[in-house]
């Protein structure tokens, strides 16, 4: 699991990190699952994890990274979060 500190970054810093290929959306995802995970129960944060989905999506973004294609890390929400906010990956147009 990556460290705590990481998981707090702002996603803009997270994209610029996964495109640089100095984190794997594999592992930030594995991460933000594991996390949710054990404190998302205590917080009645999630209403459903979709771990299979999630990891599906960071594989499929791994690899298209690795072949050059220029994906990014997108909020799904603009509001502030105590927690870091959910994100998706999306194709940057």
């Amino acid at each position: 699991m990556l460290s705590e500190d990481i998981l707090f970054l702002p996603v803009a810093e997270l994209s610029r990190r996964v495109r640089a290929r100095q984190l794997s959306p594999v592992q930030l995802t594995e991460s933000y699952l594991d996390r949710s995970r054990t404190i998302g129960k205590k917080l009645n944060a999630y209403a459903t994890l979709t771990p299979d989905l999630a990891l599906k999506q960071a594989h499929a973004a791994e690899k298209e990274i690795a072949a050059g294609s220029a994906l990014t890390m997108t909020p799904l929400s603009s509001r502030s979060w105590k927690l870091p906010a959910p994100c998706c990956w999306a194709r940057q147009p």
